[in-house]
Order: C-alpha cells, then sequence, then structure tokens
C-alpha cells in the first residue's frame, strides 16, 4: 500500500483527473499555459490566490485540505513573509468559520469570489445566505476602485486604529454587506467578531442587487 504523503499539487492533479477535465482545458480556466500545469501538479505549495482560482474551476475547496493537513503546504523558500501569512490566514478561516457559524446555527456554505465585468475586484470568501465578504489582507473597501460615496454608505466598524469591518448599503438598492479583512485571526477572535455581527445586524441577508 503506498503510504506517502500527498502534496496540494498532487490533490488538485487527482481532482482534475477525477473531473475528466483535460490539462489544455484545465489550463484555459485558470488562465495559465499548459506546461505550467504539470509545475502546478508537483508543487507543494502555492500563491492565496492561485489556490483559490483553481477552488473555484474545480468546485472543491482545498484551502480547507490544507486547514485540516499543514503538512500539505509546506513553505518553500521562495515564498515571502506576506505570502505565508496570507496562507495561514486563509487556513485558518477555512478551519475555524465554518465550525463557529455551525456553534451559531448559521449557514455554513463559503463561497470563492474572483473579478467580473461589473467590479474591478471582488472579495475572495463570502457567506453568500448573509452577505458577508472576506477579503485577503484588507477590506474590500481598501482593495476596490468601485466604492464610490455616490453609490455606497460606508460605516467603519473599528477597534481603536484597526477597521475590524465595514457596514456597506447600497444607497439605490437598501441592500446592506459586512466587509471583513481576512487576516491572522485566532478562532475566538473570529467567534466573536461573527456573533457580533449577527447580533448587531439580525437582519442581514440578500434581499436585492447590490
Amino acid at each position: 500500500m503506498d503510504t506517502k504523503k500527498k502534496t496540494i499539487g498532487e490533490l488538485i492533479e487527482n481532482e482534475v483527473r477525477k473531473q475528466q477535465i483535460s490539462i489544455t482545458e484545465f489550463a484555459e480556466k485558470i488562465c495559465c499555459k499548459r506546461n505550467n500545469v504539470y509545475d502546478i501538479f508537483k508543487r507543494n505549495s502555492l500563491d492565496t490566490g492561485l489556490l483559490i482560482s483553481i477552488s473555484k474551476v474545480l468546485n472543491h475547496n482545498f484551502a480547507a485540505d490544507i486547514a485540516k493537513d499543514y503538512s500539505l503546504a509546506e513553505t518553500p523558500s521562495e515564498e515571502t513573509e506576506q505570502e505565508e501569512y496570507n496562507r495561514k490566514a486563509v487556513n485558518q478561516f477555512m478551519e475555524f468559520v465554518p465550525k463557529i457559524l455551525k456553534e451559531l446555527g448559521k449557514e455554513t456554505i463559503i463561497t470563492f469570489g474572483g473579478q467580473d465585468d461589473s467590479y474591478e475586484i471582488l472579495p475572495d470568501f463570502a457567506l453568500p445566505a448573509y452577505c458577508i465578504t472576506f477579503t485577503i489582507g484588507s477590506t474590500w473597501v481598501e482593495k476596490s476602485n468601485t466604492v464610490s460615496g455616490s453609490v455606497f454608505d460606508v460605516q467603519q466598524i473599528s477597534d481603536g486604529d484597526k477597521i475590524i469591518f465595514n457596514f456597506i448599503v447600497n444607497k439605490s438598492y437598501g441592500s446592506q454587506l459586512i466587509d471583513i479583512k481576512l487576516d491572522y485571526k485566532s478562532e475566538n477572535e473570529w467567534r466573536e467578531i461573527l456573533k457580533f455581527i449577527f447580533k448587531t445586524f439580525p437582519n442581514l441577508r440578500i434581499r436585492s442587487r447590490f
């Protein structure tokens, strides 16, 4: 029996083969060259953005796999401190947040973000049932150039100088969005933030176009 531990690249390759997606098609969907796909299959660590993109294409949460087994993403020497920090932050997010949502009796579905023609950039993750979004390394307001004061009313919820999250209201549609920075947080920190949000905004649901 083969007891060799698999790398994140091998898990991705297995999923591609399982779904019977051709290498050429997979390469096109993640916007890279065919030869680079084989390089991905050999790697034991991936940039967070690429991992999210692959997870979306294959509809498989590889970040959750890493959260269950950190050895799947051993830090390569060329990884920057910020990349390592973001990777660990995403790992913790995927490990803690679904469990906390279940504790709170909330829906646990987490979707992946990306880019579309309407916005320059979308949040990296979202709780679609509650219109709560998470953006790696900063809030969506900080990253996006589309949040204008003429369209959106943004209220910052802070702890001292640190922005915990933004409460955004679309003035045209009246819809609401909670915009959270996805950084390195302990399980209890995530729990307190989510508990506060659901207590403060009990009717937070997607009601109309944002």
